[in-house]
This record gives C-alpha cells, sequence and structure tokens, in this order.
C-alpha cells in the first residue's frame, strides 16, 4: 500500500446529508435513484473581460499560490491512462468525423477530452481513501475524460447515432449510464414540469440500443436527483485494458453554466481546486461550510439562508440554460433571478455567475 505517495494531500470533506433517495417514476420510466455523489469531468469554457479589482482585493498573486503536488504513484496511474484514452478519442473522431466541429467548420457537436492532472488523481484518492494504483484505477472511472458538447437541436440524435455505432462495432463498452437532472412536478401522476435537457425520444433510443448491441446482465441506466440544477448524460466506458473513460454529453448552454458552477460546489465543500483558480477559491471562500461545533447559532443560521439563496440561485440558472440550451450568450444573473428575494440577491450579489466567468478567464489569462 503506497500511502505515502499521496499522503500529502489535504482530505477533502463530504457531506454526506447531501444524499436524498427519491423514488418518484418519471415520464421516461425510469425510477430516480440517489445523487450522485462522486466527482465528475469538468472542462472549461472561455467568455472575455476580466475583474483585475477581485485580485487586489484577495492579494493573491502567481507566488503565492502552492505548488502542485505530483508523486511517481499519480504519474505512473496517468502513463497507463493516457494511451488508452488516446485511442478512445482517435475512434471518436473517427465515428463522429462527419458531426465534430473544427476550428475552420462548426458542426453539430463539439469534442473535449482531457486525461486528469496528477494532482487532481491524488486528491479525489485520498478523498475516498484510494491509497493503491489498483484501488485507483479501478474506483477511479474519470481519469480519462470526454465531453460531448451539443450545438444545435441535431447534436444529440447525431450523438446516438453514431455512439450506437461504436457500442455496435465493440468500441465502446458501456458499464453505467447515469442521466442526471431535477425531478420533474409531478400532479395526479402526469408531468406538470420538467427539467429534461436532453430529449426523451434520443434518450429511449440510446437506452435501446445499449440492450439490442451490449446485451447487458444487469441495469445500466439509472436516473439521478441532480441538487444543484444539472442536467446531462454521463456514460461509464470500459476498455478492453481494463482503464474506463467517463463521456458526458450536454447542450452548450448547460457546459457554460456548469464551468462556474462546478467551483461554487467545490469550494462549498472544501474540496481543493485547481492551482489556476486558487484566486477564486479565496474569492468564494465564505461560502465553504464551516465546522458546526465551532459556530454561533447566528453564524449557522447565516451560512444555511447563503447556502439555500445559492442553491435557488444554481438551478434557476440550470433552468435558464434549459430553455436556452444552444444560443444563451449571458449566463442568468443575480438580479435577473426570479426565484430570489431581495434579501437573496443581496447575499449572493459578489456570486454572479457571469462574475466568476471573468474571474476564470482572469485567472488563465494571468497564469494564477
Amino acid at each position: 500500500m503506497n500511502i505515502l505517495a499521496i499522503s500529502n494531500f489535504n482530505k477533502v470533506f463530504i457531506n454526506s446529508n447531501d444524499n436524498k433517495s427519491n423514488n418518484i417514476t418519471t415520464n421516461f420510466g425510469l425510477k430516480l435513484k440517489n445523487p450522485l455523489v462522486a466527482d465528475t469531468v469538468s472542462f472549461k469554457g472561455v467568455k472575455k473581460t476580466v475583474a483585475e479589482e477581485v485580485s487586489k482585493q484577495t492579494k493573491k498573486t502567481a507566488g503565492d499560490l502552492k505548488d502542485l503536488i505530483t508523486t511517481d504513484l499519480e504519474k505512473r496511474i496517468r502513463r497507463k491512462v493516457s494511451p488508452t484514452h488516446k485511442k478512445f478519442v482517435a475512434d471518436i473522431k473517427n465515428y463522429f468525423k462527419n458531426d465534430l466541429s473544427t476550428d475552420k467548420e462548426k458542426k453539430s457537436i463539439t469534442l473535449h477530452e482531457r486525461v486528469k492532472t496528477e494532482f487532481s488523481i491524488g486528491q479525489k484518492a485520498i478523498s475516498r481513501g484510494w491509497y493503491t494504483k489498483n484501488a485507483i484505477l479501478d474506483n477511479m472511472r474519470d481519469i480519462s475524460g470526454i465531453c460531448f458538447v451539443l450545438e444545435d437541436s441535431k447534436g444529440f440524435n447525431n450523438f446516438v447515432k453514431n455512439f450506437s455505432e461504436m457500442m455496435k462495432h465493440s468500441k465502446a463498452n458501456i458499464v453505467e449510464v447515469e442521466y442526471l437532472r431535477m425531478p420533474p412536478v409531478i400532479k395526479r401522476g402526469k408531468v406538470i414540469k420538467s427539467f429534461d435537457s436532453l430529449p426523451q425520444n434520443g434518450l429511449t433510443k440510446l437506452k435501446n440500443n445499449i440492450e439490442k448491441f451490449l446485451n447487458p446482465t444487469k441495469t445500466l441506466w439509472k436516473d439521478v436527483d441532480s441538487i444543484a440544477g444539472y442536467s446531462g448524460l454521463h456514460i461509464t466506458v470500459k476498455h478492453p485494458d481494463g482503464n474506463f473513460s467517463e463521456v458526458q454529453i450536454m447542450t452548450r448552454g448547460m457546459f457554460t453554466v456548469k464551468d462556474p458552477e462546478n467551483l461554487y460546489y467545490k469550494v462549498k465543500n472544501n474540496k481543493v481546486i485547481d492551482k489556476k483558480y486558487e484566486l477564486i477559491s479565496e474569492y468564494l471562500k465564505p461560502l465553504a461550510k464551516k465546522n458546526p461545533d465551532k459556530m454561533t447559532a447566528k453564524e449557522k443560521e447565516e451560512e444555511k439562508a447563503l447556502h439555500k439563496a445559492l442553491n435557488k440561485y444554481t438551478q434557476e440558472a440550470y433552468q435558464h440554460a434549459i430553455n436556452n440550451p444552444y444560443n444563451m450568450h449571458k449566463l442568468l444573473s443575480v438580479a435577473d433571478a426570479k426565484e430570489l428575494t431581495a434579501n437573496e440577491k443581496e447575499l449572493l450579489k459578489r456570486y454572479d455567475l457571469n462574475l466568476i466567468v471573468e474571474l476564470m478567464n482572469y485567472c488563465k489569462k494571468n497564469n494564477h
């Protein structure tokens, strides 16, 4: 057991209270399961504008940031997964060649891909208690990450068609599918409000093709209650060499919100943020959950109110993205959020998603 290899990583607090069971049967005919507690791949979007004043406020410079911790264990894991990842990406580009956007031409799908950094591998491993190479490779199934961003209404049909061909020709052995979204509002057995970001006929076709081409011996598909409001399809693929890839499929609007919202999630739950965004970690620090044993009753109420407002805001921001899946030029601002009270807007004004995007771009530009 190579405990020393990643013993320098800070342990990450995991809030077990986030799990909520939900047995509602949706109009897609699937039952909602427990919320997803594992980390998911985060893919970075790009926007313009900068907020240099925040850099001055937090007094963070590149020299203040901690060095990334890399160890032999994480490097060996990354070296083992990288060839598998490259081959999978090459297969995807071959099967999706007619539908993927390029620098010269915009098409129905944009592909993003990455292999986790050594730092990210170690951070997640220590938080889960996976200390050996085999434990990490068996359990950390998102070291290889693929994201399909749907640019138009044809995107999901094209994804289903091409990915089904990959399954048919043994290029994508699916071992788990999770469809994330907020549970629908149901009255008298009928869905009166849906939070689905992907068309149900496409989901049904993909589900049927999984049964047809893979003939699984157990149920692979489950719906997952997304507390934050995010909606997207996550597929785990197992490769012939035993390595895994996580495949995400989401609309352009969802992709745009997910990037900055993921920083809310990490800071709130005391997770370590990528070094380049450590400036944002300082800025969002008031969102972090504190030890209740060291808080006064007033502080507990204030934290509860802040997190309640943040949840309302992110849910409405994702709903805005669902209603504008492809042509969303601006994220929902705190000021425009209809579900927030005046007091909640005051609490959240410094955490506007559009500001967080500006900070992310500032960090990238200045290597923070």
